[in-house]
């Protein structure tokens, strides 16, 4: 159920669950919230804010 209603869709986690990953999910925009400044991971996408 999770892969059809996610497939060709963008996934947001958090920096922990995508941690908890392999690999960034395919056939999925993976972004990634974090607070952490110098993070970036590979096939991830982190959005640019600041809090």
């Amino acid at each position: 159920m999770f892969r059809e209603l996610t497939t060709n869709a963008t996934v947001v986690m958090g920096r922990k669950t995508m941690e908890s990953l392999k690999r960034p999910l395919p056939e999925r925009h993976n972004v990634v919230l974090t607070r952490s400044s110098g993070f970036m991971p590979n096939g991830f996408t982190l959005p640019l804010w600041t809090m």
